[in-house]
Order: structure tokens, then C-alpha cells, then sequence
């Protein structure tokens, strides 16, 4: 359906560096570049069942990565940096293709810059402490 960027304020048709991102995309491979969606996937799925379930990059990709990112690592040249980003602009490409309306918004604890994307239905009055870290998630930052 849609994805709105809170920094923009725009809705999205695609991510933020899309010809890097295709580049990279095409180095990947189509089987490789399922088995990123379906990970990326469950972290969509159970913020959707429960909103205190967090979409980001920095939250859903523990270091080390788990071993199915290993690919998007070796197409950015083992570079962490870049294959993060890249991996923050699958996740944009993934909202945008889902079914419902989702926002992200700048992950305010890490300098870096990274995305927190919270379904439409979850931004309704209570539901604004999701946009606030935990106190593990400080942790993480610092």
C-alpha cells in the first residue's frame, strides 16, 4: 500500500538511494534477495500482531548479522556501513509493498540514522510510546 516517510513527508515509491540499491539488488540474486524479504518479513508480521514488536535494522539484525544477510554483506564488499544502509532500503522497498500504511520515523537513539516503521493502525493515541527506545535499546546505542 504505502510507505510515509516522516522526514520527507512524502510517501514513497521507493527508497532513499534506489540505484545503488538496484545495483545492489542484482548482485544478490533473486534467491538470496527472498530469503532478505521473508527475514524481513517476520519483524513486519509480529509488530502487526503486537506493537511492541520494533521494525529496525539496528533491533532485527543483532551483531553478528544472522547468516542469511551474509550475502548482503558480501555484495557491499564486507563493508558494515554499506550493507546496513542497504539493508535499511530493502526494508523501505518491504513497506512500501505491503498491504497496510506505514510510517517510518529517524530512530532518534543511534547517530547513524536508521528507521523505525510503525504501522498506521498502531499510531493512535496510547500507541505514540512506540516511537520512544527502550532501555535496551539505549543501551545499544551507546
Amino acid at each position: 500500500m504505502a510507505h510515509f516517510c516522516t522526514s520527507s513527508f512524502q510517501r514513497l515509491q521507493t527508497d532513499w538511494y534506489p540505484v545503488t540499491t538496484n545495483i545492489h539488488i542484482r548482485h544478490l540474486g533473486p534467491r538470496n534477495l527472498s530469503a532478505v524479504y521473508q527475514y524481513i518479513g517476520q519483524f513486519f508480521d509480529a509488530h502487526i500482531l503486537d506493537p511492541t514488536n520494533r521494525v529496525s535494522v539496528p533491533i532485527n539484525c543483532p551483531n553478528p548479522w544472522p547468516p542469511v544477510l551474509g550475502p548482503l554483506w558480501l555484495v557491499c564488499g564486507q563493508d558494515d556501513e554499506e550493507a546496513a544502509k542497504f539493508l535499511g532500503n530493502l526494508y523501505c522497498r518491504y513497506a512500501i509493498q505491503r498491504p497496510e500504511l506505514w510510517w517510518s520515523f529517524p530512530y532518534a537513539v543511534f547517530d547513524w540514522k536508521p528507521r523505525l516503521y510503525v504501522v498506521n493502525s498502531h499510531l493512535q493515541g496510547e500507541a505514540t510510546h512506540l516511537l520512544q527506545p527502550t532501555p535496551i535499546e539505549m543501551n545499544r546505542a551507546l
